[in-house]
């Protein structure tokens, strides 16, 4: 896999560019995924709709289809390709989510979607890289 900005979930379909987000932006984010600037240190925060872009990754969630190991590779800006393998998730909600971007002890990438007939859980899948 080569690339920048890129992230691939071959076990999922899932082959996209990744837009960065500040921290401080405000805006509704479109249909793509994105690179969330208030991640802590050793944290990849990758985010995008659950009914578009991580369709699949909710679809798996859902359906009990989400594993342990599943492989992610992220390509950054400096086009460096990094493979990361799912080590848990859980669900949240967006008041008590802070702790899903804080920074990690080792080199992580998170993925976050939403799930709820309302939107109103937030899926968060951690990673480890390997």
């Amino acid at each position: 896999m080569r690339g920048r900005n890129h992230v691939w979930i071959p076990a999922l379909g899932i082959n996209k560019s990744v837009s960065g987000y500040a921290c401080s932006s405000s805006y509704y984010p479109g249909n793509r995924v994105y690179r969330w600037g208030c991640a802590g240190s050793n944290n990849v925060y990758l985010f995008g709709h659950a009914h578009s872009v991580f369709k699949p990754l909710h679809d798996a969630y859902v359906r009990g289809r989400l594993r342990k190991g599943m492989k992610v590779y992220y390509a950054g800006g400096d086009g460096n390709v990094s493979t990361y393998a799912v080590s848990w998730w859980r669900l949240t909600t967006p008041e008590e989510g802070s702790w899903a971007f804080a920074g990690q002890s080792r080199p992580s990438l998170t993925l976050q979607t939403c799930v709820g007939a309302r939107s109103q859980y937030r899926l968060i899948v951690r990673l480890a890289r390997v």
